[in-house]
């Protein structure tokens, strides 16, 4: 070769150079994001500083979606809130008797504004509609008493007191109440501002020096700042591993001291800014923007004193001010003031209530790990991968080699357990940022107008007609509609009805393939073996199954594979009775509509249903929603049919050779008419539904008209089959992974969030793009580790040895192939003795007594059993998984 031809190809770049960029991009994002946590974010690592400090609105003009810097904020729900205002926090000096508490906001106007948004989050309107808020005089006291649903009663008090002077205030203050307060808010400024004879600012400086001096004679005086909801006085920020290792740092710390006697926290709301254009004339003399800038930088000082005050400046709440959302230039909208409400009531809520409110949330504590999550997350994240390099150095017969995976196992256990591992980093720790999703219809459209570019580009004329409904086409339709979803939760547009209607025709399109492609086969082949059924069931479900017990989640929750399964068994059941008579159409689609009918009615009585869950509840500790899994079932309940009966036609077709006849042509022209005006027609009847909820009522009825008209038309022509778009074929062919590694490794909060693999809300664009470059390289990554440990588990298995040349009749079956043949039995002169009968007793194992049987030896039995029969296996895989749902 020429030198110059060989210095050439040197030069090419490994065809593989993607697998390696990607897997450098995924490095790094772990790498940058554990070097942020350590060092940028150590002091608020749960970002309850944060969520009090900074943020933007996502949405300008609505105001509804307000964007803490690094975490993702929800509303809590109304019953949930009262249920953790009457409940001890970490730090409630009084844990016995709590069964009646308050929240007490005092101060000016701005404050009691922030109070009644308090209000509208606890009641939403049932005993204090808006017209009670108007109610009353102007600057007077104001209660609300909201009952529970365990029976306790919140009260909710606001006292009118602008300048923080009054005798009910000084004595509160001074006291130490037998039941501490849930929350006490306090404010004022603008009084001393507008009443220049009150002593102005530097009357309000002397006002906050002996009102910050009070409390920390009765609430406590802290070490350091309080920056989150469990922070003791004593505590100093130094908490070991915060955010990565799951703790309950601050629990219980003041239990039967005299800290927080006053209240669980005392939040301190600054001076609002005030908008000068709006304000009145005679408000604008003596209001000026420089003194409200002064008045909180003085208490922004004293929080930074070595002594500071046991107080909680939400200081974001100047920047939730919007200037267009106020009438008077001080006080401000509604939707404003419920932001400030939420945000509080969060900050004191959110680690309270961890059941209620999702992981990755602003301000709450991940969930402690289980000694079984632990081991398990330890097993696949950090010892597959270090047994996968060391297996190769280790000699024969060496004692690691009996925890280490099999050879041809082993890189696939070690990719899985390594994204196992990114999945609990991105979601179930600080490591990477979550913020909640976006609703932006232009952004929204255009990368769904790039997505189908993108596939157009990659077409591809494979030069051939692959048949009606191929392989590639399958995957292409897989890996377009998968896109759409991916892109559809990223944005959360399931509020949207007129895009949720046809995301839920594209989940039921893979539905309609499953039930196309299992009756083909099994109509086709009759293979009605285990190892079939094993297959399927393992490459659809080992992810499923694995990431409850790494995630804590449940295996109804990543519904998808839960879904396909529950249909798969009921085709194998449909096409296993009477198989023998399949080849009858009569009987054929009698036996389907029979089945139909009853799966339908077994779907409709939901006591069943609920009964067959609390059975596996008490049993398997299975612990599912027969209403949620009802819901999922019954909103696709026909189109699985409708795909055996779309194959069963097709088959009959090609039996009749339809295509051949002549009225074929007219046949296709009619088809291709009617499939343009089935889609026209479920364009027009989904967007006239009022909601989606109404559409669901429908949905199992007419999904199967757009993606029967969606068959016809992609498969009309010999080119239309002939062509397909590689994009999309790569990502059908991974399409499982992504629909289900999405919960975690793109989205967050199990799917209520968005993954920020790079930090700043302002890089949202960016980090998009980059996420979605890891998300894709691990899905591919997951899916042919998931298929090879498949193929490993339940596999093809070696045929039989040969029997032994003595005997008569095979005496081993094909599980037993790993037994070494014994030598024949021979006579006392040392001669072969011949006869079926002295060879099989040449074979036969020695007589020994159950009770000189070990355990290791039973144990040892079993493994062998397990190695060479497959049932027996997923036997023992099965029987591992009831005793973990026991101990988890």
């Amino acid at each position: 070769m020429p030198p110059a031809q060989k210095q050439a190809q040197a030069a090419r770049l490994n065809p593989v150079w993607y697998h390696y960029a990607c897997a450098t991009v995924a490095a790094a994002l772990v790498l940058g994001n554990l070097l942020r946590w350590a060092y940028l974010d150590a002091p608020d690592n749960y970002h309850c500083g944060a969520m009090l400090s900074t943020g933007k609105w996502l949405d300008e003009g609505t105001y509804k979606n307000w964007q803490p810097e690094g975490c993702y904020q929800a509303a809590i729900k109304a019953p949930a809130l009262a249920k953790c205002l009457t409940s001890p926090s970490a730090v409630t000096p009084v844990t016995d008797g709590l069964s009646n508490r308050r929240v007490l906001f005092v101060g000016d106007s701005t404050v009691r504004q922030l109070y009644f948004a308090a209000v509208r989050q606890v009641d939403k309107g049932t005993d204090y509609p808006k017209s009670w808020e108007s109610d009353g005089e102007k600057h007077s006291d104001r209660k609300a008493v909201i009952t529970t649903k365990g029976g306790q009663q919140l009260t909710i008090e606001f006292w009118w007191d602008p300048y923080l002077n009054t005798t009910q205030t000084h004595d509160y203050l001074a006291s130490r109440p037998e039941t501490p307060a849930a929350m006490l808010v306090m404010g004022s400024g603008l009084w001393y501002l507008r009443n220049p004879s009150s002593g102005g600012a530097t009357a309000f400086t002397k006002t906050i020096e002996d009102t910050f001096e009070t409390l920390r004679a009765k609430q406590g005086s802290p070490l350091a700042p309080l920056l989150n909801p469990w922070d003791a006085m004593t505590t100093t920020g130094s908490n070991w591993l915060p955010g990565l290792m799951p703790d309950s740092t601050g629990a219980g710390v003041s239990a039967g001291g005299h800290d927080f006697a006053l209240a669980d926290a005392v939040f301190f709301v600054p001076v609002a800014n005030p908008v000068v254009e709006k304000l009145s004339a005679e408000r604008a003399e003596t209001i000026v923007p420089a003194d409200v800038e002064m008045m909180n930088a003085e208490v922004a000082t004293r929080l930074a004193q070595s002594n500071p005050p046991p107080i909680i400046v939400p200081s974001v709440f100047n920047e939730l001010l919007v200037d267009e959302e106020t009438s008077d230039g001080l006080h401000f909208s509604d939707r404003i003031m419920d932001k400030q409400a939420e945000l509080l009531y969060s900050w004191r809520c959110n680690d309270v209530l961890r059941k209620e409110v999702s992981e990755g949330a602003c301000c709450r504590r991940y969930t402690t790990l289980r000694p079984l999550q632990a081991l398990l997350l330890l097993y696949l994240g950090v010892w597959a991968p270090i047994s996968c390099l060391i297996a190769p150095r280790l000699r024969p017969g060496h004692p690691l080699l009996a925890v280490i995976p099999a050879d041809k196992v082993a890189k696939a256990i070690s990719s899985f357990g390594l994204a196992i591992a990114y999945l609990y980093l991105a979601d179930r720790t600080t490591i990477f940022l979550k913020e909640q999703k976006d609703w932006d219809p232009k952004i929204f459209s255009a990368l769904m107008i790039a997505a189908l570019i993108a596939g157009l580009a990659t077409v591809k004329n494979k030069g051939k007609d692959l048949g009606f409904l191929n392989r590639d086409i399958t995957d292409e339709w897989k890996g377009w509609m998968q896109i759409a979803i991916l892109i559809y939760h990223f944005f959360g547009a399931s509020k949207i009805s007129g895009i949720y209607n046809p995301i839920r025709v594209m989940v039921a399109a893979y539905l309609f393939m499953t039930g196309y492609g299992h009756f083909f086969f099994y109509f086709k082949k009759a293979d009605y073996g285990f190892n079939r059924i094993a297959q399927v069931l393992v490459r659809l479900n080992l992810l499923s199954v694995v990431l409850p017990y790494t995630m804590n989640t449940d295996y109804a929750f990543y519904y998808f594979a839960p879904l396909v399964s529950w249909w798969y068994m009921i085709i194998y059941g449909t096409m296993f009775l009477g198989s023998k008579y399949n080849d009858k159409p009569a009987f054929l689609l009698t036996k389907l509509v029979v089945c139909a009918g009853a799966i339908t009615a077994f779907m409709h009585q939901t006591w069943m249903m609920e009964g067959l869950f609390s059975f596996l509840n008490t049993v398997f500790r299975i612990q599912w929603s027969a209403k949620e899994w009802s819901f999922r079932v019954t909103l696709d309940l026909y189109i699985v049919w409708g795909g055996m009966l779309a194959a069963y036609a097709f088959i009959k077709f090609n039996e009749l050779r339809i295509a051949e006849r002549p009225f074929f042509p007219a046949l296709r022209t009619g088809a291709i008419v009617a499939s343009v005006l089935g889609l026209i027609w479920y364009m027009w009847f989904q967007l006239s539904r009022k909601d989606k909820f109404e559409y669901n009522g429908y949905h199992a009825a007419v999904s199967c008209i757009p993606i029967l008209s969606f068959v016809v038309l992609r498969n009309a022509s010999a080119l239309l089959r002939t062509c397909t778009s590689q994009l999309f074929c790569f990502v059908g062919q991974i399409s499982l992974e992504t629909f289900i590694l999405q919960f975690h490794g793109w989205l967050a909060a199990d799917t209520k969030a968005v993954l920020l693999v790079l930090p700043a809300t302002r890089w949202r664009p960016v980090n998009l793009v980059v996420s979605s470059i890891a998300f894709g390289w691990l899905s591919y990554k997951v899916s042919g580790a998931t298929g090879d440990i498949t193929s490993w588990a339940v596999g093809k298995k070696k045929p039989a040895l040969p029997p032994p040349v003595t005997q008569g009749e095979p005496i081993f079956d094909a599980g037993q192939e790993n037994i070494p043949l014994m030598e024949p039995a021979k006579d006392e002169n040392g001669n072969a003795v011949n006869g079926s009968a002295n060879a099989s007793a040449a074979y036969a194992a020695p007589e020994k007594s159950w009770r000189d049987s070990t355990v290791m030896s039973v144990l040892g039995n079993i493994g062998v059993l397990a190695q060479t029969h497959d049932s027996v296996k997923l036997g023992l895989v099965l029987l591992v998984l009831w005793v973990a749902n026991w101990l988890y």
